[in-house]
Formats: C-alpha cells, structure tokens, sequence
C-alpha cells in the first residue's frame, strides 16, 4: 500500500517539480524489510525509528501521513495537517487494536482515505495551499488543546507536587 504512494509517477514528478521531499518513519518491527530498494526518487527518504529523532522531525514537518499512530496528537498540537492513511482497518481493528472512543472519522484532525489514489490528491492539494490544514480540523485541534505554550511541563510538575 505504501508502495502504491512512494513509486507513483504523478506524485514523484510533482515533488520534483515543487521541490517536496517525503519522509518514511518506519515502525521499528519493520527494520527486517529491505524497503529502500522499492523507491525510485531522489525525493523520498525512508528511515528506521531508531535512526532518527521523531521530535526534530515533528517540528519540521509540514504534513503527516499516519495511520493509527499516535503521532497525530503531536502533530495536532501544532496545527499541522494530518492524513490519516487506513488501508487495512478491518485487520486492524479485528487483530490488534479494537475501536476505543476516539473515532478518526468523527474527532480526527484530518480526512481518513483507504486508497492510494485519495491520499495523494490530498498530498497535492495540501502542497497547493501551502500546508494549511483545513478549518473543520483546525477547529477540532483548538478545542482540544485548552493552552499551547511552553509551560505543559511546569503545569505537570504542580500537579504532581501538589499529590
């Protein structure tokens, strides 16, 4: 499936043409596949979790393509647009991690695609509007997150002195 995304020849051309660099974090148990011999541009990097540092990354990005990672909660807490790639959610849901109360659909911060083909139209469209993440979701983001200072680590800290 990702497959599908990195080696499309729309979608290569456009990041070369835009000057748009990819990069694949992968999950430490995926480490045992050779993945980057599957990817054909100079635009598109795959690391190993390991190999590199999530928050700088985080703090970099424009975009994230996620697919029930956490991730996206950082990435929410800093405005940034988020696509949530889902192509395998009965397996998912039915082998490893049952639905809580959080829907992606209804209280994610970005659309949810099961297909390839969506989720680069939305990579384009978000690389058109120069990564804005759209209203309804940025909505969500500021109801959830009550304050965005520096100050969460002070706040923790009273809260556990005062226990």
């Amino acid at each position: 499936n990702y497959y599908k995304i990195l080696n499309n020849k729309k979608l290569i051309d456009y990041l070369e043409k835009n000057n748009i660099n990819i990069q694949l974090v992968l999950h430490k148990n995926m480490k045992k596949f050779n993945i980057n011999s599957i990817i054909n541009s100079n635009n598109i990097k795959i690391n190993h979790n390991e190999e590199v540092n999530i928050q700088d990354l985080i703090n970099k990005t424009d975009l994230v393509i996620t697919d029930f990672s956490s991730i996206f909660m950082d990435i929410a807490y800093r405005q940034r647009p988020i696509i949530y790639y889902q192509f395998d959610t009965d397996n998912y849901r039915n082998n490893q991690l049952k639905e809580g109360y959080f829907s992606y659909l209804d209280n994610g911060y970005g659309d949810v695609f099961d297909n390839s083909t969506d989720v680069i139209d939305k990579i384009k469209y978000y690389v058109n509007n120069n990564f804005k993440a759209e209203e309804q979701y940025l909505k969500r983001m500021n109801t959830f997150f009550e304050r965005r200072d520096k100050e969460n680590c002070k706040r923790i800290l009273e809260e556990i002195e005062k226990l």
